[in-house]
Formats: structure tokens, sequence, C-alpha cells
């Protein structure tokens, strides 16, 4: 008879100590998701915030279409633009400081060309495709 009970509390242990560890395994990985999923919210909302202050002015300069001037008219630095158009995209480096000159983009456009403003954000870089210009021949 003393075996029976010995081994009842035996069993309770194990079922404590086992619902223990699962419950602190789950909070370690609700804690690590939390922590992944805010990280992420917090990258996409201030790149919303960078992305709402940038503004790029885009006109063709010549009648065959091949320069193209651009200017930053917004409030963050624009490192570079990437040029979208039926042959693929390419990315041109420009440094367009806001609010000062502009640059000329020697490119044949084929028909039409899409131009996404490119900034720095965090440790990368943010294409602000909200704010692309369009620009047809």
């Amino acid at each position: 008879m003393e075996k029976q009970g010995i081994s009842v509390v035996i069993s309770w242990v194990l079922l404590v100590g086992l619902s223990v560890a699962l419950a602190f395994m789950v909070m370690t990985w609700s804690k690590q998701h939390a922590q992944q999923t805010t990280d992420f919210i917090i990258n996409d909302v201030e790149g919303d915030l960078k992305c709402a202050d940038v503004a790029l002015k885009a006109y063709v300069v010549s009648p065959p279409c091949t320069d193209v001037n651009i200017s930053n008219a917004g409030y963050h630095t624009i490192q570079k633009v990437s040029l979208r158009h039926q042959f693929g995209t390419q990315e041109e480096q420009v440094d367009l400081l806001p609010q000062q000159g502009s640059k000329v983009l020697n490119i044949a456009i084929p028909s039409k060309v899409e131009i996404i403003p490119v900034v720095s954000s965090g440790n990368g870089f943010l294409g602000c495709i909200d704010k692309k210009v369009v620009l047809t021949c």
C-alpha cells in the first residue's frame, strides 16, 4: 500500500514539473515573438513617417527623352533613385540634399519609366514607392 501512495506523489511532481517547464517555454517564445513584432511595427511606422516627408520632382530635359532632371523637394536626403521600366530595374546614386539643386540623369527612357526615391533608414535603405514619379515619352 505504501508504494501506491509514493507513485501518486511522484506522478503529481512530474506533472507539475512538466507544466512549469511548458509554461516557461511558452512565455519565452511569446516574449521573443512580441519583441520581433514590436520591432517590425516600429520600423514600418518609422519608414512611413520618413516617406511622408519625401518629395521628388522630375521632368524630361531633352526632346528625345534621354535626359531627366530630378530635384529633391522634401525634407530628407534622397540617396538613390530606382528606375523601373519595361527592360527591368536599375538604381542610380544621386545624393540629393533637401531643397538644394537638382541633377540630370542621362538615361534612355523606352516609353515609360517610374522613378522611385530611396532614402536611408536605420541600417539600410527605404524605397518610397508612394512618392514615385512616372514619366512617359
